[in-house]
C-alpha cells in the first residue's frame, strides 16, 4: 500500500501541474482510501465501540466519495477492509444495498 500511496502522490502532483483538477481530485480520493486501509490494518480487535463507530462513519463517507469518482474496485477494497469492524447488521445492510448495486454496476460496464 505504501508504494501505491507514493505513486498516487506523484500522480496528484503531475495532474496539478497539467491543470487536470478532475484527475487530481480522483487521485486524492484514491489516496485517502489507501491511507484508511493502512490505518485499518494497524487496528486490533480491542478497538472500542466508539472507535468502531468512527471507522464505520469514515468508511461510509469514503465509499460514497469513491463511488462518485467511479473508483469501484477501491470502494470494494474499503468494504472488505472495514468489514471486521462492522456490526453484523451494518455488514449485511452494506452487502444488501451497496455491494449488490456496485456489482451490477461493474458488470454492466
Amino acid at each position: 500500500l505504501e508504494s501505491a500511496q507514493t505513486s498516487l502522490d506523484r500522480a496528484i502532483w503531475y495532474f496539478e501541474q497539467a491543470d487536470h483538477s478532475f484527475l487530481a481530485a480522483k487521485a486524492r480520493t484514491h489516496r485517502l482510501s489507501i491511507q484508511l486501509r493502512q490505518e485499518l490494518a494497524s487496528l486490533h480487535d480491542e478497538t472500542s465501540t466508539n472507535d468502531k463507530a468512527v471507522v464505520e462513519m469514515t468508511s461510509a463517507q469514503l465509499m460514497e466519495s469513491l463511488l462518485k469518482e467511479d473508483l469501484l474496485n477501491e470502494a470494494m477494497n474499503i468494504f472488505y477492509a472495514v468489514s471486521p469492524f462492522l456490526s453484523l447488521y451494518s455488514r449485511e445492510e452494506l452487502e444488501r444495498s451497496f455491494i449488490s448495486k456496485m456489482l451490477s454496476r461493474t458488470q454492466s460496464s
